[in-house]
C-alpha cells in the first residue's frame, strides 16, 4: 500500500554513539540477531523497549553471505569511555559509513 499520513515522534539526539558490532554467519542469524534486539531480548539495555538499543542497523554482505548486526546507544558524555576509539562520520572527506562497516566485519572474522 501507499502510506498518506504517518505520525513520528522525535527524540532527543547526543552528540555521540556507543556502538557495538555483531557478525552473524548467514542472514537467516542476522535476522534473528536483529528480532532479538527488537524485541528487547538480546542482553542490551536502552532506552527504547524493555532492553532495546536506541539505534540499530544490519547489513547484508553479499559476496560472504554474512550479516553484520550494528547496536547502540546514545551518549551524552564519552568522558567514561576512554578507552574507546571515537570515529566522525560527518566530514566529507572521512570514510562512509558503509565502508567503515566493511572494515569492522573484516576485523571481525
Amino acid at each position: 500500500g501507499i502510506l498518506l499520513l504517518a505520525e513520528i515522534q522525535c527524540q532527543p539526539a547526543s552528540q555521540f554513539v556507543k556502538v557495538s558490532y555483531t557478525l552473524h554467519p548467514s542472514i537467516d542469524e542476522g535476522v534473528k540477531g536483529l528480532t532479538d534486539l527488537v524485541a528487547g531480548t538480546s542482553g542490551t539495555t536502552g532506552t527504547c523497549g524493555p532492553s532495546a538499543p536506541e539505534f540499530i542497523d544490519g547489513l547484508h554482505l553479499a559476496k560472504s553471505g554474512e550479516t553484520l548486526v550494528i547496536s547502540g546507544d546514545f551518549v551524552e558524555n564519552p568522558e567514561g569511555l576512554k578507552d574507546l576509539r571515537t570515529k566522525r562520520m560527518d566530514r566529507f572527506w572521512g570514510d562512509w559509513y558503509f565502508e567503515h562497516a566493511l572494515r569492522t566485519a573484516a576485523k571481525l572474522k
